[in-house]
């Protein structure tokens, strides 16, 4: 059924759209104005009202008298009043007096805003893990379930940015507030819903929530016997789609890439909840709980495509052998493909594969092409164009696709951190500490956050408060040796040669028992200026397919070998003498 409210649906859709034009995008959902690496811009009520009368009359002259009846209806107020209103956005703009880049002012006439102006379409869908009714056990773990079957059917609609899992399952439980969880997820609509087991019954009931206004748009209970938990999923889907664009779910477009076993699904959600965590056991735990999953039901492409996933997680959070990660890898995307050819993050892991393993910089960016054209909110793919971009000197395309990333999944510090790193690579050292900020808010714990404040400090010849940080990303990170070369290369730079070969040392010994990227061993052996050493390292990396070799092009790290002709055979056999400087992350 649908809730009437105080505009029909799809005019609500129309309306919300945002503009972007210079470094700013002027978000008319939530009335702000924000940077377009994601910071907020103070701005007025008036003065936010006169940039939106200006945006939206891009190239067209705006007289005085209309800015006067939009900005102040009703009001008596004088001419000065607007000259004040303009000299106040150009200040906040950055703006000359003259308006050489945003407002123009045509002398006696009026403004004129000059700047190319591009429509943002996309509204934010949060769709919050379902309160299970009359029990706390969550064995079956519907709550989860049921969010996560809606978002993998929702996520095909245009023009609608769907959460991802990972930043909405922090908002289950019961005393949970939707409209608090759409304002901290940044979300225009939240679906809020409740599910119930009576016996063999399930009782599910779901609303639509706009979240600004905290109106209902739309709602529906269905009671099914338990074995139609599938066709009850399908019916929300279609009415959540028919409510939001006006159109019926065009369900063609979705793969069968799901399950239809209670049992899979259940290992499946397990399995992806728990992987979600940074350290070897989580991820082995996340493997043994899919494989569960697939041994019960094989069919299941999603739980292929996770598998893959996972097992690509050993690159960052264990120092796995690379030809090893990707045998598996592949052969899991391999087969997710088979069953669902256009499953979004099997062709994420096509990326991947081509990027970190082959080296293949055009096939992996067309992988990650495909997939976003197939999943629009699929964060991984977005993240992996991001990552390929960013390292071969495409910018600000880059630096896009990460926040597009971030806007897909707010509240991953994983995301937060890993643009950090970027920014602190590309000099904006303001903006890093944000980010920082936010993933160390949300994941206290998380090596790679404390690894990337610590050379965000550092950075800013913060040396003590730097290395500190260094050494608690070592402690909390056991399972990857990146935050101790990251510290010996430091130590190394600022003379404490003994420090950083006692560091090494201990990275040389744990090699005798584990892999232990040669990338690593390179950058410290460079620092301490040890030429031979360190490329004898970068040839091993290329030969043992070393993911860091695909930043080799802007790491500082190679500064000291830079020149040295091997190097230079190398960035050959890469292909990445043909692209621009690249940035790096942690």
């Amino acid at each position: 059924m649908k809730v009437p409210g105080d505009r029909d649906i799809r005019t609500v859709m129309a309306d919300r759209t945002g503009y972007a034009f210079g470094e700013f995008v002027l978000d008319t959902v939530q009335a702000r104005l924000l940077r377009r690496e994601g910071a907020p811009v103070e701005l007025t009520p008036r003065l936010f009202a006169a940039l939106l009368v200006l945006v939206e009359r891009a190239g067209e002259l705006v007289d005085r008298e209309t800015l006067l009846d939009l900005i102040w209806p009703g009001l008596v107020v004088g001419d000065n009043s607007v000259s004040q209103a303009i000299a106040g956005l150009r200040r906040i703009l950055g703006d000359d007096a003259h308006g050489g880049r945003y407002i123009q002012t045509v002398p006696r006439k009026g403004f004129r805003f000059v700047a190319a102006v591009t429509r943002t379409t996309r509204a934010r869908l949060a769709v919050l893990p379902f309160r299970v009714v009359g029990s706390q056990d969550r064995v079956d773990m519907l709550d989860v379930g049921m969010a996560d079957s809606l978002i993998a059917r929702l996520s095909v609609l245009p023009g609608i940015v769907v959460l991802a899992p990972g930043s909405v399952g922090r908002f289950g439980g019961s005393d949970r507030d939707p409209l608090r969880a759409a304002r901290e997820l940044d979300a225009h609509w939240v679906v809020d819903g409740s599910v119930q087991r009576s016996g063999s019954r399930l009782r599910v009931v779901a609303q639509l929530l706009r979240a600004p206004e905290g109106v209902a748009t739309w709602a529906d209970v269905i009671d099914r016997d338990e074995s139609g938990l599938f066709e009850i999923q399908d019916l929300l889907a279609k009415g959540v789609a028919q409510a939001l664009t006006g159109t019926t779910l065009p369900l063609g477009r979705v793969e069968p890439d799901g399950t239809r076993n209670e049992e899979a699904r259940q290992l499946y959600l397990s399995a992806a909840w728990r992987a979600q965590g940074g350290r070897g056991e989580d991820i082995d735990r996340g493997i043994a709980l899919v494989e569960r999953a697939l041994a019960i039901d094989p069919d299941h492409a999603r739980a292929w495509a996770l598998l893959a996933w996972v097992h690509r997680r050993r690159l960052w959070n264990v120092d796995a052998l690379p030809r090893d990660v990707f045998a598996r890898s592949d052969a899991a995307v391999q087969r997710a493909l088979a069953l669902a050819p256009g499953l979004a993050l099997a062709h994420a892991g096509v990326g991947f594969s081509r990027f970190l393993h082959a080296y293949d910089w055009s096939g992996a960016e067309g992988a990650f092409r495909v997939a976003l054209e197939a999943n629009p909110s699929e964060a991984n793919a977005r993240w992996g164009l991001a990552f390929l971009l960013l390292t071969q000197g495409r910018v600000d395309e880059g630096f896009a696709h990460l926040r597009a990333t971030r806007e897909v999944d707010p509240l991953s510090p994983i995301w937060h951190t890993l643009e950090a790193g970027f920014l602190i690579s590309a000099g904006n050292h303001a903006e890093a500490h944000r980010r920082v900020e936010v993933a160390l808010d949300i994941s206290p714990g998380l090596w790679l956050a404390h690894a990337a404040l610590g050379l965000l400090l550092l950075a800013e010849n913060k040396k003590e408060a730097g290395v500190a940080e260094l050494r608690r990303a070592v402690e909390l990170g056991p399972d990857t040796v990146r935050p101790k070369a990251h510290l010996a290369v430091h130590l190394a730079a600022d003379g404490d040669h003994a420090a950083a070969r006692a560091l090494l040392s201990d990275i040389r010994q744990r090699a005798h028992r584990v892999h232990v990227p040669p990338t690593s061993l390179a950058m410290i052996h460079a620092a301490l200026g040890e030429s031979k050493a360190a490329l004898d390292e970068l040839d091993r990396a290329f030969e043992l397919r070393d993911t860091r070799l695909v930043e080799l092009k802007g790491d500082p790290s190679w500064q000291p070998i830079r020149k040295e002709p091997r190097f230079v055979a190398l960035m050959r056999r890469l292909g990445l003498d043909e692209v621009g400087p690249g940035l790096v992350s942690v």
